[in-house]
């Protein structure tokens, strides 16, 4: 199980305002839209094993993160992708969607990516979660 101590602090700025005793989605509140609900599986992986925090979703994480760690080489206007192929874009949801497999094995499982040293250990957590229990990769 991840150490979850340092994720919710880290989203506290996501959740400010937001009832935490309600699970139902407010139109009105950008944090609870768009958050994809995750399916149970069945499996040990699956989201019976997610403890998600408030807000990790495409919009208020995956966007930032991916242009963060991710757009220099893999993004459709970067100027020098070094090496990156020119199929592997991360610009969209759709696309980490597409390539949410080979960005596990990359990043998480062989911290290759990114190049000069991989995530740093609560970024690289965040996103595990992400993959498997938000986009179910």
């Amino acid at each position: 199980m991840l150490c979850m101590r340092w994720v919710l602090p880290s989203l506290l700025f996501v959740a400010c305002g937001a009832d935490k005793g309600s699970n139902e989605k407010d139109s009105d509140d950008p944090v609870s839209q768009d958050t994809a609900a995750p399916q149970d599986t069945g499996t040990d992986e699956g989201p019976a094993d997610c403890d998600l925090p408030d807000g990790l979703n495409w919009d208020n994480w995956g966007r930032s993160f991916f242009r963060t760690w991710c757009a220099g080489c893999h993004g459709a206007d970067a100027p020098n992708r070094h090496g990156a192929p020119e199929s592997l874009v991360f610009d969209t949801e759709a696309q980490v969607v597409e390539h949410g497999a080979l960005i596990r094995i990359s990043v998480l499982d062989s911290a290759s990516m990114p190049l000069g040293g991989g995530l740093p250990e609560e970024d690289a957590e965040m996103l595990d979660l992400y993959l498997r229990c938000v986009l179910g990769a």
